[in-house]
């Protein structure tokens, strides 16, 4: 049917003698075995289900309506451990979720390890304390957060995709930098550190050593990701700095652009060749629909009060994902 995904149909067949279980694809598979376990006592979840277990002999066939079933978890503001993520990544595969999109950098905190520049976790994994990072959503005077060793997350994405789960990483470019800028001043466009700087202050794209920085950044992450998706964000962009900063005046007439605006637009479609150069499709939050992106790349609808991005991104072809 062409209202369910087919590569993820299943076939549940409870016989007399035994279980069955077909599908199209391990997805499909693994749906199966969620179905069975559905049929059985919920200790089953626990890990304690008492034996023997009767079941009625039955026959399901089923398939998810949609091939992108997603959660995002931001673990920039609110620090989980490996093991708090596998304890997620458990209870969405018992619901038919298919993608965890994992929002690893903030301007509160940053929480992949970028072995190119470490000190994006061993500085701006934590705030508060004698961290530079500025400690909202945290206690002031102690240092709070923790971040994923490119190992651990390796972990993590095995133990995603044995669950049907694929994670797709997320780095906030342009803005919402103030974690990396804390730990690179030079990021910015005065080169100043984070403290009373404002929300999301962006990176300093004028600058081509920044520009160096984020293919640093993204190419560790093609490198450790298998998904074909890279979030970039977009959203929330305070361009403000750019208007004054030298750099970024001096990009703007360069590539003969229309102000601060265009500059988040040119870097955008940069980022978007950068990834399709190394078979990576991106995926950022509506506001890059400005950005006169090729079709190619994916867009995910946060702001429900501006239904204008969304019918935009459906005209120009873009793959829509919806986010409560």
């Amino acid at each position: 049917s062409s209202d369910v995904c087919s590569s993820d149909l299943f076939r549940l067949t409870v016989l007399p003698q035994r279980i069955e279980i077909a599908g199209g694809s391990y997805g499909g598979v693994f749906n199966g075995v969620q179905a069975l376990f559905r049929l059985l006592p919920a200790e089953i979840y626990a890990k304690n289900c008492p034996l023997p277990v009767e079941i009625a002999c039955t026959k399901v066939e089923d398939a998810p309506r949609f091939p992108y079933r997603g959660m995002m978890l931001d673990v920039a503001r609110t620090w989980i451990d490996a093991a708090g993520v596998k304890r997620y990544i458990d209870l969405l595969s018992y619901h038919g979720i298919n993608k965890l999109h994992l929002h690893l950098s903030d301007d509160e905190g940053w929480r992949i390890e970028i072995r190119s520049h470490p000190e994006l976790t061993e500085i701006g994994g934590f705030r508060g304390g004698d961290s530079p990072v500025r400690p909202v959503y945290g206690k002031w005077d102690e240092k709070y957060g923790g971040y994923y060793t490119q190992d651990e997350m390796r972990g993590l994405i095995r133990y995603a995709a044995a669950r049907n789960i694929e994670i797709i990483p997320e780095i906030d470019l342009p803005g919402h930098s103030l974690a990396a800028i804390g730990c690179y001043p030079q990021l910015a466009c005065d080169g100043r550190g984070g403290w009373g700087k404002h929300f999301s202050t962006p990176l300093c794209i004028g600058r081509d050593s920044t520009i160096a920085f984020c293919k640093n950044v993204l190419t560790e992450l093609f490198d450790l990701f298998p998904s074909q998706y890279v979030h970039i964000g977009g959203d929330e962009v305070e361009r403000t700095p750019w208007e004054t900063c030298p750099d970024c005046q001096r990009r703007i007439r360069a590539e003969k652009l229309e102000g601060a605006g265009e500059l988040q637009a040119w870097f955008t479609r940069k980022t978007e060749q950068f990834l399709a150069a190394h078979g990576k499709t991106l995926l950022g939050w509506d506001e890059i629909t400005e950005d006169g992106l090729t079709p190619q790349s994916a867009v995910m609808w946060w702001r429900s009060w501006m239904p204008s991005t969304l019918t935009a991104a459906l005209q120009n072809g873009h793959r829509v994902i919806e986010s409560p």
